[in-house]
């Protein structure tokens, strides 16, 4: 039995960006594009970042991926910071013009420009080359600069997306056997997987939260990402019970990676 799990150079990841784009193009109804969005509790943390860089350079420009219908702007509006946002549909472009200072329609590369903060809520997870976009942004910031990633844990054993929820028990139940195994390699020094599942129940059934989630997330691939690169921070959020802090701490990536600011003085 083939596992539904591919890396980003396999050919039908490519296939895939393709039915996910025209799907988001033709869901004018998907949650990202109908309301602005609150993600306070993960923009608190970027924040101090930005504002640590303006005291430093005077100002500070920042990037969100996969901005959607952001609520950024509301949330910190301080005249040092230039907001860019870049976005793969251009359902929200109107929308956008009125948050950001430069918008960006279409995939990364379509980005120019270096940025001092890089972040993105909630978007990682719906990325078919993880990989190569986390190595974009990567380029993207510039030295003593930070990249911050908030998304869904899928490294957690036995925890599948909801792209999974139309597969058969035994699918699931072999998925996340692979996955133990595959992630421990990871987890002791092997290279990262930046798994993909390439038939997400997104279209096999109706449009419900994370069905689209077709990045299995992991701590450990992206722990080995940041290797050689920079310190890599994780972030606790706020809960109200112990449900709450599983949900949002346990089964939640909220990190960030440094880039070292090799204009600082060594210390040695």
């Amino acid at each position: 039995m083939n596992l539904p799990l591919v890396n980003e150079t396999h050919p039908d990841a490519a296939t895939l960006r393709v039915a996910l784009d025209r799907f988001y193009q033709t869901s004018p109804n998907y949650g990202g594009y109908v309301a602005p969005s609150d993600q306070s509790q993960c923009w608190r943390f970027v924040v101090p970042k930005i504002e640590a860089i303006v005291r430093r350079k005077g100002s500070c420009r920042a990037l969100e991926i996969g901005a959607g219908r952001t609520g950024f702007r509301q949330f910190y509006s301080a005249r040092a910071l230039h907001f860019a946002v870049q976005d793969v549909t251009g359902l929200n472009a109107d929308y956008l013009r009125t948050q950001a200072d430069e918008v960006f329609i279409g995939d990364l590369p379509t980005v120019t420009g270096r940025y001092d903060v890089i972040f993105s809520t909630f978007v990682f997870e719906h990325v078919t080359n993880p990989r190569a976009t986390l190595e974009l942004a990567w380029q993207m910031v510039e030295p003593g600069g930070a990249l911050f990633l908030f998304c869904p844990r899928y490294d957690v054993p036995f925890y599948l997306p909801p792209s999974f929820d139309h597969r058969p028990a035994l699918v699931r139940w072999l998925t996340a056997i692979y996955l133990l195994g595959r992630r421990a390699w990871t987890a002791l020094g092997g290279p990262p997987a930046f798994l993909v599942t390439t038939d997400p129940s997104v279209f096999h059934r109706e449009w419900a939260r994370d069905r689209d989630a077709i990045h299995l997330v992991s701590l450990f691939d992206l722990r080995a990402f940041a290797r050689g690169r920079g310190p890599l921070t994780r972030y606790a959020l706020r809960s109200g019970s112990v449900k709450d802090w599983v949900v949002k701490n346990l089964l939640q990536i909220n990190a960030v990676i440094e880039k070292p600011d090799t204009a600082s003085p060594s210390l040695a």
